[in-house]
């Protein structure tokens, strides 16, 4: 499964306030949530990135359940 982390956290970045607190609630840094939507990097954290899919799944509902997020 390959998950474009660079459209979820673009993704993320419409529904919330900001950058910052988004990296509080997801506990690491803003230069790491920055380098992700930038897509300089590719591969976060094995638990950065289920919280961030979790986060995405409940933030972001309606493109899952419209289908338009599938991960393959």
């Amino acid at each position: 499964m390959k998950i474009n982390w660079q459209q979820v956290v673009l993704n993320l970045r419409s529904r919330h306030s900001s950058m910052c607190k988004m990296a509080k609630e997801l506990n690491t840094s803003y230069d790491t949530i920055k380098e992700l939507e930038l897509g300089r990097s590719t591969n976060p954290r094995y638990d950065l990135g289920l919280k961030l899919l979790d986060l995405h799944y409940d933030k972001c509902r309606e493109l899952h359940k419209l289908g338009l997020i599938t991960f393959k």
